[in-house]
């Protein structure tokens, strides 16, 4: 229940799929992010090189064409026109409106399988669920479809099926399970210059791809990480999304209900059980979650304002461990206000993005031992945050280069706290402090073939020390159809010295991929 250990800040990132593309683009449980970030900037300059390199959609360097965007922009869901020539089409092509329905679909089977470990650090309610040592081996098939009932109107759909086979060889237990997930289902529609959708969303906001600060407008998914499946990282959202394009972007989302996780509805329903029969309040499922942003050129470049009111994805949690958890743990949703910059800008032939986010209140995690009894708490505290992330993009003929650096700042924090991933003390600060942390990153993807190539990415953050690397190696013998690969993870940081342990996990896994 919660959010992961890991889950506090995007601690990792994996690269993976096809050459010089992104595993969040590649992975069957892949997010259809690519026209939504088109339509976050979308304007009279059109698409570029190197921004479809990471799948934004701001402009690329002198010299760009569309061909890298089948490399390193490419998704599974439903193509989108761009924005630039709307008018042109839509006056030379009305008859068209009485087209026939079309109807197209994707299927894709995986398997794969693999070992991990971990250790969390002591940051636990058990001593028992401190480490892990799991075997997996997994069959997943992804079914996605789009149905055009017109030129302007369709649906789309993504279904994903699993089922799991899990050794635990510390507990000596296998597990058997199977999940079924609708990962997106949307109905969209344009006229004009007005696009909507509205359905299961997996929205993206922001430029920079690694480490972004902004792009929190879904849920973490816990087990993204587990599998190694990251392009599986954001959970849907019951939402609209509205925009107005053209040498100015304006875009309109809503969330209106609350984002169910299995901590707040076990929350939900331990209160109900606790209350008195004759109470007949319940918890309301509607929450006023609304944002917009305005994107408008600036010279080469692109900027997009943004101002959300929205959830924040990390809940409000705590428990003890003085107590059984099933009586001392809460988890609870949270309404924050955030303010948004992000900026993409082409020069030469690199591409520099950034993106900030400002946040008068923002959930962050704080763990310490009660000196009185020697029991963790865990509980969670709400101080304004301010991050920024930048990122330099340069492809080369054969392989891919961007460094990127993120820093993030907490304000005001309380006494009697200790925020993980901030600071790393025996005890809890006495006084109310102001907390600071930095992320550098480096991504290499290199493809020298039609058949192969590899991807690294690397991570180290301060002042509190964690590196995480990923390795992803591909191979696709004999065209498009059939890929297998062999990916690495790898994260550990500092010992922790309130328990004496560091947090760490290594992981290895083989995939085959079947796309029918």
């Amino acid at each position: 229940m919660g959010s992961s250990l890991y889950g506090t800040e995007p601690f990792s990132q994996v690269w993976e799929g096809k050459p010089l593309q992104r595993l969040a683009q590649s992975d069957p449980d892949t997010t259809n992010d690519s026209e939504d970030e088109e339509l976050l900037g979308a304007d009279e300059f059109g698409s570029s090189e190197d921004d479809e390199l990471l799948g934004d959609e701001s402009e690329g360097p002198e010299g760009s064409s569309d061909e890298d965007e089948d490399l390193l922009g490419g998704d599974d869901g439903p193509e989108v026109e761009e924005s630039e020539g709307w008018d042109e089409d839509l006056d030379s092509d009305e008859e068209d409106d009485e087209s026939e329905t079309s109807f197209f679909m994707q299927q894709q089977y995986r398997a794969f399988g693999g070992s991990s470990s971990e250790e969390r650090g002591g940051l636990v309610q058990s001593s028992g669920d401190d480490s892990s040592y799991k075997d997996y081996l997994v069959n997943a098939y992804q079914f996605s479809a789009t149905l055009e009932t017109s030129p302007y109107d369709s649906f789309y759909f993504r279904l994903l099926a699993r089922v799991i086979l899990q050794n635990d060889r510390i507990k000596k237990k296998r597990n058997e399970d199977y999940e079924f997930l609708m990962r997106e289902a949307y109905f969209s529609s344009q006229e004009g210059n007005r696009r909507y959708r509205i359905g299961a969303l997996q929205f993206k906001h922001g430029k920079v791809d690694v480490d972004s600060p902004i792009d929190i407008l879904n849920m973490g998914n816990p087990k993204s990480l587990e599998y190694l499946s990251l392009g599986e990282g954001k959970l849907p959202v019951i939402g609209v999304r509205y925009d107005w394009l053209g040498a100015s972007n304006v875009s309109v989302f809503a969330a209106p209900f609350r984002q169910k996780t299995d901590g707040t509805e076990y929350t939900i329903k331990r209160k109900e059980l606790d209350e008195s029969a004759d109470n007949t309040t319940t918890e309301s499922v509607f929450r006023p979650h609304l944002g917009a942003t305005y994107g408008f050129g600036v010279g080469a470049g692109k900027m997009t304002l943004g101002a959300f009111r929205w959830f924040d994805k990390d809940n409000n949690i705590k428990w003890s461990s003085s107590s059984l958890l099933s009586k001392s743990y809460q988890e609870k949703d949270t309404t924050i206000n955030f303010t948004t910059l992000d900026v993409d800008w082409p020069f030469g032939n690199y591409v520099l993005k950034a993106d900030a986010g400002w946040f008068p209140k923002k959930n962050v995690y704080s763990y310490y031992k009660r000196t009185s009894d020697n029991a963790s708490i865990f509980n969670t505290v709400s101080v304004p945050h301010t991050a920024v992330a930048l990122s330099l993009e340069r492809k080369f003929d054969n392989f891919f280069l961007m460094p990127v650096f993120a820093h993030r700042s907490l304000a005001k924090v309380p006494g009697g706290t200790h925020i993980i991933g901030f600071e790393n003390k025996e005890t809890t600060a006495s006084e109310a402090r102001d907390l600071q942390k930095s992320q550098f990153g480096l991504v290499f993807i290199l493809d020298t073939s039609e058949t192969w190539n590899t991807t690294l990415s690397l991570l180290q953050s301060a002042p509190f020390k964690q590196t995480t690397a990923t390795n992803v190696w591909t191979f696709k013998p004999g065209g498009e159809n059939h890929e297998f690969q062999l990916k690495f993870f790898h994260t550990a940081s500092e010992k922790l010295l309130m328990t004496g342990k560091p947090i760490k996990s290594d992981k290895a896994f083989l995939q085959y991929q079947y796309t029918l």
